[in-house]
């Protein structure tokens, strides 16, 4: 990860790709780390940091939309793929719980009888 960072630092390539796992189920966990990149825009670090502030949900959602749509409108961010998480659970297991972080409750899964 050091070699990457420091290669894009003094290299600054002109296009290169990233990924991001949310730490935690929420906006502000993808439009708000963006301190190791060279681009910059006020007005978006002005929206992310005043919607992290917000306590009105729907409010609070519409920044980080306005948020994205300058990422995606300025090319900052172009997504090509969206993981997704295949579960195949047996009918015979319960209450199996899904965290959109991936994280496995199995504290609370249940296996009947069969």
């Amino acid at each position: 990860w050091g070699a990457y960072v420091k290669m894009r630092k003094d290299q600054r390539p002109h296009l290169w790709t990233y990924g991001w796992t949310a730490d935690y189920p929420d906006p502000d966990n993808f439009l708000r780390p963006r301190s190791t990149q060279a681009w910059q825009n006020e007005t978006l670090t002005n929206l992310v940091d005043a919607a992290r502030r917000v306590t009105d949900h729907d409010k609070r959602m519409s920044m980080y939309q306005q948020a994205d749509k300058i990422l995606i409108e300025e090319a900052m961010v172009l997504p090509l793929i969206y993981g997704r998480y295949l579960v195949l659970i047996k009918p015979w297991v319960k209450k199996f719980p899904v965290s959109p972080i991936r994280g496995t409750y199995w504290k609370d899964v249940i296996i009947e009888s069969h």
